[in-house]
């Protein structure tokens, strides 16, 4: 019985460490569709989906189909709390755990070492 307990608070400890490991991805409200598009596709091929938690609004019909399309995963969060909550930004920004907040141009794929 104790053993389990053990195992248990080791498996809630450690998913609870990878999880905040992740990168967060935002998407905001004035955001360029190619570069959503793009993105989306780029972490569903090389399959980054662990790497991200992505936060949008999920009124929004276009990112949402998206999202769907390339089985991301993601958070809601309304357009009204973004700015609140992230900043002021525009497009797609990445933040990871402790640094700074990364803001893609619209030509640009996340990559390794910039973005996540």
């Amino acid at each position: 019985m104790k053993f389990r307990i053990v195992v248990m608070l080791f498996l809630v400890l450690y998913s609870c460490s990878i999880l905040n490991n992740k990168t967060k991805m935002i998407i905001y409200p004035e955001y360029c569709g190619g570069c959503v598009s793009r993105n989306f596709s780029e972490i569903k091929i090389k399959n980054l989906q662990i790497n991200f938690i992505v936060y949008f609004d999920t009124s929004d019909k276009f990112t949402l189909e998206r999202a769907d399309i390339n089985q991301i995963n993601y958070k809601h969060i309304s357009n009204k709390e973004i700015a609140n909550k992230f900043g002021d930004f525009a497009n797609i920004v990445t933040q990871k755990k402790g640094s700074s907040f990364v803001e893609l141009k619209t030509n640009e794929t996340i990559e390794y070492g910039i973005h996540y």
